[in-house]
């Protein structure tokens, strides 16, 4: 997401590419949780090989096809078996990752360096973005996976267009695109999304769930947005790119897209825990 005037971003292209992806998502939330997981695995897998391939670029040798593997298998054992599919995965992980470079697998490649790039990958798309997959065992799970994407969205949006037009302080000289101006309109827009829009989809809007808890959640969700929007603009800053790829026209790569929502994720599964259930 680029706040600032003259980042070089065809605008018309990106709300095309952002009215393609939500019309994508309402189709398999249509059908139900177990379709939708298709989608989640699918942008889950597409992310890993993205970062993957950038990691490979910068001069990386990661077990590739190990963590591919890893990034398909824990939204799905997530899914299956809950929380307690996390430390399985990544034990297995780690484990198939020592015998990669054992076996010879990996050349003549560092195996501290591979396997820690691998782990990075599977930690940070893997593991985060799996949390769509434990949302969805939720009663009304595609309605808390709604309050996900709906504040991020309105994140984004807000951000963009405040700091855009009135954005002139940068907010962190990790990313000097991102202004303090886009930030605090994306927050205030998140939480009124969270509020307005939100809280009329159920479970968020069960009696039980207050004003305040609304409002809560949205600024919980702005809170993860901005750290995982600056987050992947670290990791880009270390790696040397603009964008981790051109999947998407207009926005850059899957990454770029669902940067903040993959640390929006586990904030609105505990959230909806406490909130709601």
């Amino acid at each position: 997401m680029f706040d600032r005037p003259g980042d070089g971003r065809d605008l018309q292209q990106a709300v095309l590419i952002g009215v393609v992806l939500a019309g994508a998502f309402l189709l398999f939330a249509k059908a139900g949780p177990k379709y939708l997981m298709v989608l989640v695995v699918a942008i889950i897998a597409a992310a890993a090989v993205e970062l993957f391939t950038v990691l490979r670029r910068a001069g990386y040798h990661p077990a590739t096809l190990l963590g591919i593997a890893s990034a398909v298998t824990l939204p799905l054992a997530a899914y299956w078996k809950g929380e307690s599919a996390y430390p399985v995965v990544l034990f297995l992980t780690a484990v198939f990752g020592l015998l990669w470079y054992l076996v010879g697998a990996g050349g003549d490649d560092s195996p501290v360096l591979g396997i820690s790039s691998t782990m990075f990958v599977v930690g940070y798309v893997a593991v985060l973005g799996s949390f769509a997959a434990l949302i969805l065992t939720l009663p009304d799970g595609i309605g808390v996976l709604y309050g996900a994407l709906l504040t991020t969205v309105a994140y984004d949006v807000g951000a963009f267009f405040v700091g855009r037009s009135l954005g002139t302080r940068p907010m962190s000289s990790a990313s000097p695109n991102k202004t303090l101006e886009g930030l605090a309109g994306g927050w205030i827009l998140a939480v009124l999304v969270a509020v307005v829009i939100v809280g009329f989809i159920a479970p968020w809007s069960n009696s039980g769930v207050s004003l305040l808890d609304k409002v809560l959640f949205g600024l919980v969700a702005a809170l993860a947005a901005t750290l995982g929007d600056l987050s992947e603009s670290v990791i880009k800053r270390d790696l040397g790119v603009k964008d981790m790829g051109t999947l998407l026209p207009g926005h850059g790569g899957i990454l770029d897209r669902f940067d903040a929502l993959l640390f929006v994720l586990p904030a609105t599964y505990y959230a909806a825990l406490i909130l709601i259930f």
